[in-house]
């Protein structure tokens, strides 16, 4: 109840990167100021906050100073909530996987700070409630280009706590991946939405509890009210403009962001609304979603808020925000409700129809991943790859042999049959590209992977059993598309930065849906210890490790655990290195070597393994430079990494 709640904040904002290429953003570091303002009138409620600003106004920001600011804040102990708040330009290397870039990322490429690493070491924590809010860009960006290997670190240092009940994480993105957050009038965009919802506080972002005495915001309302607000509000500017936001609460009663904050007299809210909402304005512009409406209201009563400094604010008459009407459900709701449509079907046995993939927005994506998929149909040996997109120069095994290659199609599709490869510990395979890159690949005995190459980069990446395998015909008849379309489909979700969301929603499912016909997919087994960790079930990417190693076990031909199961299922502790049961030597999705930041058992891994994941350019899936992995290649075809 209000008087008995410590809040800590640590406020990041950067506005100059160094980067000649992206311009001087004028509200980052006023936004980490503002939000910062916002908190210390919470006092008004007997809030007690802990109060770290951090921006460039004053000298550059670093990765360090952030870390030691938030693990000062974390061992004074204490705190109900910690928000960590981020502002400034931001890229994605993939989906999900979003860097902050700070003052001094043009010289130190892992000067940035990474979200997601960020939200698993939050999941160690003791503090029962942490919101991370980030109102940056999460634009792809030239791979080749100074921001192509920029490889940040996570804002909480390694930490764990064994044992003790996981605390709930909300994160507040921005925008969804592939979009830009937006200034407007030398001002984030999302941050002054967000705070104008916090100190404006609408009835749809307030609840009233029980033993409170007056209402609190919490997160989950205020998640649905931004969905709302934000792309409405963007909508009404002129020029208008298109931002959603993307955001994903799991905390729930009795955690909560704040208290709604009392209105000064004669202080009207400021809207970007039209003067008059008239039916002839609504005729007008028939794409408007909703509208802002508000109201003059009379102050609360004498004693209705917890401080006697509160009540003398709460006098008088005021215009206040009362709600979103609804024309029509917005982009974003609509997207929303497919997607909880889309989750509960992964699990059902049919193929998903072409309109709900098209009212998630990924219908055009799935048939791009599904016609790379099915070009391998038509091969005729058990264990190989298929790429699709780039030209192969070069495959080498573990003994440094260069394997043989048949080009088809003027160089654009390649066939590589690995049975011909020396088949030892690590089963792995370096691939590389007439671009100038490479891949570190699994040697999938029974399997034949397809790779889809895009500018050298690797975009997607499946498994299908091999119709030599002798588990081929045991699949019922029709089965192989339905897995062809769940792959493409979590594929899809996998770059728009949707998997967090789905191991969320579909935390019953995605486990079942990874062992296709009781014969398990590596491909869905991957996405979906991924969507587990990201969601903060980590127990469920452990069952799929189990069923991994329970297939290894009991079936021929025996194919190796892929890297990325072992790591995310715990496989790999501080004295327990990966052993042979597993392949490739390091993850095959990119967004894997952001998880090795926030083990404390990362120790046990070569480090020449570590140093190779500084240096991955921005693709789904793990694709280096040749140049910069000279290391790499001498200790693989060295017999270093087993």
């Amino acid at each position: 109840m209000p008087g008995d709640r410590r809040v800590g904040l640590v406020a990041v904002g950067v506005n100059r990167t160094g980067v000649l290429t992206l311009e001087e953003l004028k509200g980052a570091a006023a936004g980490a100021h503002e939000f910062a303002d916002w908190l210390r009138q919470q006092t008004l409620f007997g809030v007690e906050p802990i109060i770290k600003v951090i921006t460039d106004d004053e000298g550059s920001v670093t990765s360090r100073n952030i870390q030691n600011t938030v693990q000062e804040m974390i061992n004074d102990g204490g705190l109900d909530l910690m928000i960590l708040y981020f502002s400034g330009h931001g890229i994605v290397k993939n989906g999900d996987s979003e860097q902050v870039l700070l003052s001094e990322v043009s010289q130190y490429p892992d000067e940035a700070i990474d979200i997601t690493a960020t939200i698993k070491q939050a999941q160690k924590l003791r503090i029962p409630h942490i919101v991370i809010i980030s109102d940056a860009c999460r634009n792809a960006v030239d791979p080749f280009g100074p921001l192509g290997q920029v490889s940040g670190k996570t804002a909480i240092l390694s930490t764990s706590f064994k044992g003790v009940r996981r605390p709930k994480v909300d994160v507040f993105y921005a925008t969804e991946p592939s979009q830009t957050a937006k200034e407007y009038k030398g001002n984030g965009f999302f941050t002054q939405v967000l705070l104008e919802a916090l100190i404006e506080s609408p009835p749809d972002v307030c609840e009233q509890w029980p033993g409170f005495s007056t209402p609190v915001i919490p997160t989950w309302r205020l998640e649905d009210y931004l969905y709302e607000l934000v792309p409405t509000r963007a909508h009404q500017h002129m020029p208008s403009f298109d931002q959603f936001p993307q955001i994903d609460t799991s905390s729930r009663q009795p955690l909560f962001l704040g208290y709604p904050m009392p209105k000064q007299a004669d202080s009207p809210v400021s809207v970007s609304i039209p003067d008059q909402f008239n039916a002839d304005f609504l005729k007008q512009d028939e794409d408007v979603d909703m509208f802002l409406h508000s109201e003059k209201q009379n102050r609360l009563h004498d004693n209705e808020f917890p401080t006697k400094r509160a009540n003398l604010a709460n006098t008088g008459e005021y215009r206040k925000i009362i709600g979103l009407k609804n024309l029509k459900p917005s982009p974003a709701r609509r997207r929303s409700e497919a997607f909880v449509k889309l989750t509960s079907s992964l699990n059902k046995n049919r193929v998903i129809p072409d309109n709900l993939l098209d009212e998630v927005g990924i219908n055009e994506e799935v048939q791009r991943n599904l016609k790379t998929s099915r070009a391998s149909h038509s091969l005729q040996f058990m264990t190989g790859y298929y790429i699709t997109g780039a030209e192969v120069t070069q495959v080498l095994d573990c003994s440094g042999r260069s394997l043989s290659i048949q080009t088809i199609d003027h160089a654009l599709h390649s066939v590589i049959n690995l049975e011909e490869a020396t088949v030892r510990a690590p089963y792995s395979v370096i691939i590389m590209f007439r671009t100038g890159t490479m891949a570190v690949l699994p040697i999938m005995s029974g399997y034949i992977g397809t790779i889809g190459v895009t500018d050298g980069l690797i975009n997607t990446l499946t498994f299908r059993i091999s119709r030599l395998n002798p588990l081929y015909e045991s699949l019922r008849r029709g089965y192989q598309p339905l897995i062809e379309q769940r792959q493409a489909i979590v594929a899809a979700l996998a770059s728009s930065g949707k998997l967090r969301l789905l191991g969320k929603s579909s935390a019953q499912n995605m486990a079942r849906v990874s062992r296709a016909d009781k014969h398990l997919d590596p491909t869905l087994g991957i996405y979906a210890s991924y969507a587990y960790v990201l969601a903060g079930h980590d127990a469920n990417a452990k069952s799929i490790l189990r069923s991994f190693q329970r297939y290894q076990m009991n079936f021929t031909p025996s194919s190796p655990i892929p890297f990325d199961c072992g790591l995310l299922g715990g496989a790999f502790g501080a004295t327990s290195a990966p052993s042979s049961h597993y392949a490739p030597f390091c993850p095959m999705m990119s967004l894997g070597w952001s998880l090795f930041d926030t083990d404390t058992d990362n120790s046990s891994l070569p480090s020449v393994v570590l140093d190779a994941g500084k240096h991955r350019l921005n693709a789904e899936w793990s694709t280096f430079l040749i140049k910069d992995s000279t290391s790499l290649i001498e200790a693989f075809i060295g017999g270093e990494l087993s």
